[in-house]
């Protein structure tokens, strides 16, 4: 059985539009389908999730709390080259997640005080 994933780092960082070669659509539970974004520059907080053996996926939420991008990669190591070049986080930006913090992005925003966020 996998263990659950655990969100276990953040980062800042801004959307690069012309860097974009990752596209997702995320399926409500009523079945309709929506495309994350962001605007060009927009700062966005990032998330990498991951799980002993689930690999790992990456959330990205703009400062009002809008999902910027949801995506999955097998390693981390994947996913911090993507998000590095997508969203500008440069490898020495990523900070790790307090374990017991139950909230990751809130987390973040104090972190990087950018005040409240909804989520």
């Amino acid at each position: 059985m996998s263990s659950p994933p655990t969100i276990n780092q953040v980062a800042l960082g801004r959307f690069d539009a012309s860097a974009r070669r990752h596209q997702s659509t995320v399926i409500l539970p009523d079945g309709r389908g929506f495309t994350p974004e962001a605007s060009d520059g927009a700062q966005v907080i990032v998330l990498i999730a991951s799980g002993a053996d689930t690999g790992c996926s990456a959330l990205a939420f703009t400062r009002d709390g809008g999902l910027a991008a949801d995506l999955w990669f097998a390693t981390i190591v994947e996913a911090k080259a993507v998000l590095a070049a997508e969203f500008r986080v440069t490898q020495a930006s990523w900070v790790d997640v307090p374990v017991d913090e139950e909230d990751a992005q809130a987390f973040a925003s104090r972190h990087y005080n950018l005040g409240e966020t909804e989520a």
